[in-house]
């Protein structure tokens, strides 16, 4: 299943763009980290904890798996593994991949994150992913790009939830996003 039409414009949500540099004609090997850009977030690391995605500072979870993740792109798929370099002592690099997944429009929730099997079922998407230029969207089955990013602040100062769909929901505390390839011209911080 893959998303309907556009959920909505606005902000974050942009629709009707060429589909030049698809994941799905290309193949993106060298690897990539994902920021996240908003009102108040200003390019923040997408990271993995607990087969989960987030943005912010990883070390704040208490989560001996949670680190940066490393993308590789490919007919769709955004497959994740940790970021080794963010870690002095190789010892301490968690093991886990995975590939980043949204949840289907039927689904409940609305966390975004990372699946073991590169298998679409009734709750998940995981290749329906596609660029243009830095930005990630998500390819609508009528060939439009998406883009329904969004953040929830959790209880750890410095780190947020990532989700996916917030439309039509009315929520103080969500913040509207776009996801980039380029990381922010300097640490968030410091």
């Amino acid at each position: 299943m893959k998303p309907s039409a556009v959920f909505g414009l606005g902000v974050g949500h942009m629709a009707s763009f060429a589909t030049a540099g698809s994941f799905r004609r290309a193949v993106d090997s060298d690897g990539f980290q994902l920021y996240g850009y908003g009102a108040g977030v200003g390019g923040l690391t997408l990271f993995y904890a607990g087969g989960t995605a987030y943005i912010g500072d990883y070390t704040r979870i208490n989560n001996p798996d949670a680190a940066p993740v490393i993308f590789t792109a490919s007919s769709g798929y955004l497959l994740g593994s940790p970021n080794a370099t963010a870690f002095s002592n190789s010892s301490d690099v968690p093991t886990w991949s995975g590939a980043l997944a949204i949840p289907a429009v039927s689904s409940s929730s609305r966390a975004v994150v990372f699946s073991n099997s590169t298998t679409d079922n009734s709750s998940i998407i995981t290749d329906s992913f596609t660029s243009y230029g830095a930005y990630i969207f998500v390819s609508g089955d009528d060939g439009s790009m998406e883009s329904l990013w969004y953040t929830v602040p959790s209880d750890i100062r410095g780190v947020y939830a990532l989700q996916w769909n917030h439309t039509g929901e009315n929520d103080n505390s969500t913040i509207s996003l776009t996801l980039k390839k380029t990381p922010p011209s300097k640490n968030p911080f410091h």
